[in-house]
């Protein structure tokens, strides 16, 4: 019985610890990943069309400036840069959700399958995704802290999770 009990403590333990290597967490409005085949540059911005045009500005380094709120009848966005170093072929997506201050998630907030690009690309060049949604809050909703959760995943297998933290204020 001791041995039973034992074992799924540390069964537990380690999926937890296996789960927490996938997920990445900000609370700073960006958030950066890189590893030996990806790098991932998710940034908060409050205006979408703004990232965008500074992001086409040629030969300028982009400043693309980020944000940890946003006010109702307000816009947030997720502006996602990446690239891959090791790869020919890919097919990055990405599902969206967003939890709410109470902790649920939201049931008119969810997006799956966001394509971030599904085609063969130069290698070590940055990119910017294909589909980034943009989000108005309004006076119904709860004022507080609420977090993205996006899974971005290559050829349905998941590549890793990213939660970034922004509040809702008045």
């Amino acid at each position: 019985m001791k041995k039973n009990i034992i074992f799924i403590v540390i069964f537990l333990i380690s999926f937890n610890a296996f789960s927490q290597d996938f997920i990445s967490f900000s609370d700073r409005g960006y958030i950066e990943y890189y590893d030996n085949e990806y790098l991932f540059i998710i940034i908060l911005v409050n205006d979408l069309n703004k990232a965008l045009d500074i992001w086409n500005v040629p030969n300028v380094t982009p400043n693309i400036q980020h944000t940890t709120s946003v006010k109702v009848n307000d816009s947030i966005s997720l502006f996602i840069v990446y690239s891959v170093a090791n790869k020919d072929e890919i097919d990055l997506t990405y599902n969206l959700k967003l939890r709410n201050p109470n902790g649920t998630y939201s049931e008119r907030i969810e997006y799956k399958g966001l394509i971030i690009s599904n085609k063969i690309i130069q290698k070590r060049i940055l990119y910017t995704a294909n589909q980034l949604p943009m989000l108005i809050f309004n006076e119904e909703d709860e004022t507080g802290k609420y977090y993205f959760q996006i899974e971005i995943f290559d050829f349905y297998d998941l590549v890793r999770v990213f939660i970034l933290e922004f509040n809702l204020e008045q």
